[in-house]
Parts: C-alpha cells; structure tokens; sequence
C-alpha cells in the first residue's frame, strides 16, 4: 500500500514529466516555424551526411 508521501512524490513525478514534455512540444513547434524563414537540408559529401543551412529569410536568423 502506498503511503500519502509516495502517492504525492508520483504524482509530482507525473507533473514534471508533462511539464518537460510540454516544453520539448513547445521546442518543436518552434524548430519547425524556422522553415518558413531558413532552407534546411543535408549535403553529403564523401559519404559523410552534414546538416546545411541554405538562404536565410529573415533578419531574426541572420
């Protein structure tokens, strides 16, 4: 049977988690509006994969 503390201590545990995952969404979210102002893409060369930023649309990612 769990005590009162453990029961509360999980569910802090709960709330910290959709707390992170709520920010890690948030994260997401705004990465993928950088497409609107910046052209992502990878390059490979030598059979190495490199993540290349192309034009930039915008003064803020200047």
């Amino acid at each position: 049977m769990l005590s009162k503390l453990d029961s509360r201590k999980e569910y802090m545990e709960q709330i910290e988690l959709i707390q992170h995952w709520n920010y890690f969404c948030s994260l997401a979210e705004r990465l993928d509006d950088t497409k609107h102002y910046i052209d992502h893409g990878l390059h490979e060369h030598d059979g190495i994969r490199e993540l290349v930023h192309g034009k930039v649309y915008s003064d803020v990612f200047k």
